[in-house]
């Protein structure tokens, strides 16, 4: 059985290498950089960058990140490493939006 944390990118270096050598695409609450070969460990994973100037009370950082990790996994199928970062606005967004945008922003990635 394979464990929950392979899908997530827990490594620093990981983050910035993706960063900075990864393509972006940009939606109204998040942009994505994501790996244009296939992952390291040969299914797609996911990091989620939530800063404290964005979304400043961790209750509200924690509820988006639980509802974009959900999306994720029941919604994606992606071989490419991606990773997420929260922009302005998105503090009070409530789920459906956060999932259009969501939606919208995979389906961009995957084409």
């Amino acid at each position: 059985m394979s464990s929950a944390s392979q899908y997530f990118i827990k490594a620093t270096a990981e983050y910035k290498n993706l960063l900075k050598t990864g393509k972006k695409q940009v939606c109204r609450f998040f942009v994505c950089y994501y790996a244009l070969d296939v992952g390291v460990k040969g299914a797609g994973r996911l990091g989620i960058g939530i800063s404290s100037s964005i979304v400043p009370k961790a209750v509200d950082r924690n509820r988006i990140k639980r509802a974009v990790k959900e999306y994720f996994r029941k919604n994606v199928s992606i071989n490419k490493d991606c990773v997420l970062l929260a922009r302005k606005g998105i503090q009070n967004a409530d789920i459906q939006k956060i999932y259009n945008e969501l939606s919208y922003i995979f389906t961009k990635v995957l084409s």
